[in-house]
């Protein structure tokens, strides 16, 4: 797929992905109608190696409080992710907060190219 002018391979998830909890690297406060980048920490599941990448599976942490989709560097600690507020006042979340999981992707071999 191509995005102004820089091209971005296609994924598929595969029957049988690996899954890797996030979590709340640190106390965050988040602004309120914004989104904002934060760091995670990972908790893996299996500690079989992997060098596919890995993606956020969109969650609502609590009311009105949404994880991105965000493909992540493999790794356990300092994973950059992005949030969303939607709500009208700040939400604060104490450190270990369950973000959701990471799901593994597995590349998947496409004929087409798609331009935005």
């Amino acid at each position: 797929m191509q995005i102004r002018s820089h091209e971005y391979r296609l994924y598929a998830h595969k029957v049988t992905w690996s899954v890797r909890r996030v979590t709340l690297h640190k106390d965050t406060t988040v602004a309120p109608r914004c989104q904002q980048n934060f760091m995670a920490q990972t908790i893996y599941r299996t500690l079989s190696p992997s060098n596919n990448p890995w993606v956020s599976k969109p969650f609502e942490v609590a009311p009105g409080l949404r994880l991105a989709r965000t493909m992540v560097a493999h790794r356990p600690s300092n994973v950059m992710m992005q949030i969303v507020n939607t709500n009208d006042e700040e939400v604060r979340l104490p450190k270990g907060t369950c973000l959701g999981n990471l799901e593994e992707v597995v590349r998947h071999q496409c004929r087409y190219v798609i331009q935005f």
